[in-house]
């Protein structure tokens, strides 16, 4: 046996090992991941492939909450919570620009108080979708050193997102922003 065809079926060998891409988050592969929203709808959102995705079993009414997770590292978590409308009349503000600023607003303004931390609001838009986040460092030594809250809104529901990750992930606060704005909500109907 040549040493190429050798060296190409130890090659093959070692890629079945893997359960995913071994390059996947290097070549920026991602795939599909689909929310079903009951009687409201769909979202569907472009999620890395090494992203591991739980949502609670209970039922929900009003929410729905999701979890991402990297398979590989432990200290980065992506939680998502979907807003949907409670009355069958859809109030305009219920996820209105200034309204996702002002709650936004009020978050950054309970997590930075007593300290010397700025968190500036950040806008942050997809292809229907709008909002705001702000992005705090934690300065102590601890696991989760950087936290980003915010929301978005689009067609009729709104969702408010936060990014922990820690000093190996830092790169996945980005990734988790790309995610945010991938989003796409499919009304039913």
């Amino acid at each position: 046996m040549c040493i190429k065809r050798k060296l190409v079926v130890c090659m093959m060998f070692y890629f079945s090992l893997s359960p995913l891409p071994i390059f996947g988050e290097l070549n920026g592969v991602v795939k599909t991941q689909q929310v079903f929203l009951g009687n409201h709808g769909v979202i569907r959102l472009q999620v890395p492939c090494r992203w591991k995705f739980s949502e609670p079993a209970r039922p929900y009414r009003y929410y729905k909450e999701m979890k991402f997770t990297n398979q590989h590292k432990d200290d980065f978590l992506l939680l998502m919570t979907i807003y949907l409308p409670k009355s069958v009349k859809f109030d305009p503000n219920f996820n209105s620009k200034s309204r996702i600023r002002y709650h936004i607003s009020l978050d950054r303004n309970y997590l930075t108080t007593g300290t010397d931390v700025e968190a500036p609001l950040v806008e942050i838009k997809g292809r229907r979708s709008e909002g705001y986040y702000f992005a705090i460092t934690d300065n102590k030594k601890a696991s989760i050193t950087y936290r980003t809250i915010g929301a978005i809104g689009m067609g009729k529901i709104l969702i408010r997102f936060t990014v922990l990750s820690g000093e190996n992930t830092r790169n996945d606060k980005e990734k988790a922003l790309n995610v945010i704005r991938s989003i796409r909500f499919m009304a039913r109907g």
